[in-house]
This record gives structure tokens, C-alpha cells and sequence, in this order.
């Protein structure tokens, strides 16, 4: 009998200890992958080229390489996405372009 009320009691206890916090739903924004090839190279193609291309001062920003060191050292988000300034003197980049440069930085900077 005194074992059966200690199992109960450990068990009330353990169990009495538990809590449920609620959990943030995950977000589904950058679930499906995003393609450097595909999707980055174009973007960054077309709106920075012009500015950012072969033999800029300011980076080669359509070489993966260049991109992925402005990438990783912060310098391109926070022009980017911080100072929102690029690309400077055209329009803003859409929302559906500057969501799947955050994706592709959350997934990594891939070159896929």
C-alpha cells in the first residue's frame, strides 16, 4: 500500500510540475526554398546591375562570391533591408523581391 501511494504521489507530482507555455506559431513565409539561380541572380541582375556589375568600385554584387561576403558581413542587409536606400535613385524594391532576399539569407545564401 505505501508504495502505491508513493507512485501516486511522484506521479501527481511530476506530472502537477509539467506546464504548457503557448508556442509562436512558425512562420510560413520562408518555408519554401528560395534558388540563388533562379531567383536571387535575376533580382540582383536587374535592380542592382546597373550600379553593382562587372567592375563596380562598389562590389560585383553579380558574382555569387561578392554577394555572399556582403551577405554574411551584414553590409547588404543593412543597406538593404536596415537603410532601405538600395537600389539608390530607382524605385524600391517590391515586396514579393525584398521577401525572398530575406528568405534566401535565413536560408543560408545558398548558391543553388
Amino acid at each position: 500500500m505505501k508504495r502505491i501511494f508513493l507512485i501516486s504521489f511522484f506521479t501527481t507530482l511530476l506530472l502537477g510540475s509539467c506546464t504548457f507555455e503557448k508556442a509562436e506559431p512558425m512562420s510560413t513565409e520562408c518555408l519554401a526554398p528560395v534558388s540563388y539561380s533562379t531567383d536571387i541572380d535575376t533580382i540582383i541582375s536587374v535592380k542592382c546591375g546597373g550600379c553593382h556589375g562587372s567592375g563596380s568600385v562598389d562590389g560585383n554584387l553579380t558574382d555569387y562570391a561578392v554577394l555572399k561576403s556582403k551577405v554574411e558581413s551584414g553590409a547588404f542587409k543593412n543597406r538593404v533591408f536596415t537603410l532601405k536606400d538600395m537600389p539608390q535613385g530607382g524605385p524600391a524594391l517590391p515586396e514579393d523581391e525584398l521577401s525572398k532576399l530575406k528568405c534566401w539569407m535565413e536560408q543560408g545564401a545558398l548558391n543553388n
